[in-house]
């Protein structure tokens, strides 16, 4: 992938092809932003990352949870959601242990991160409705991995 990909897919299983693809050039310590609207596949791209990456455990929304850890696979895996919290209160540091050198992280709405994460993505993944099933994908290299 280049620095800056756009793409669009016709439906979920595209978006998973291109999220398995993404997959490929992660490493550990990298952190993945993805931003968008409610419905546009963040969490189907992040369950289709994971699977490549050889996660076998279900991969669900951490919307209520915050966080979810993946074990087993390439490499340790972290998926945080900050949807529900819109800036809370909480303390930056419960969630330092998602963020490490060793795992790979992906943060949906980081717009939203408490107060104090100061995490910098390697790879910003923007998606957006284009009607139907399709999605406009952007993917960006930040290089921060």
């Amino acid at each position: 992938m280049s620095a800056a990909d756009s793409h669009l897919t016709a439906g979920p299983e595209e978006t998973a092809t291109l999220a398995e693809e993404l997959a490929g050039f992660l490493a550990p310590g990298d952190v993945v932003f993805l931003a968008g609207e409610v419905g546009t596949g963040k969490t189907t791209f992040v369950r289709a990352a994971c699977r490549a990456l050889g996660v076998t455990s279900p991969v669900t929304s951490p919307s209520f949870t915050l966080a979810q850890r993946y074990e087993g696979g390439r490499l340790p895996v972290s998926h945080l959601d900050f949807q529900r919290i819109g800036g809370g209160e909480e303390d930056p540091a419960l969630f330092a242990e998602e963020v490490s050198p060793e795992r790979i992280t992906f943060v949906e709405w980081a717009s939203e991160a408490p107060a104090g994460t100061l995490w910098e993505p390697a790879w910003v993944v923007e998606l957006e409705h284009a009607g139907q099933d399709q999605r406009r994908i952007l993917v960006t290299n930040r290089g921060n991995g």
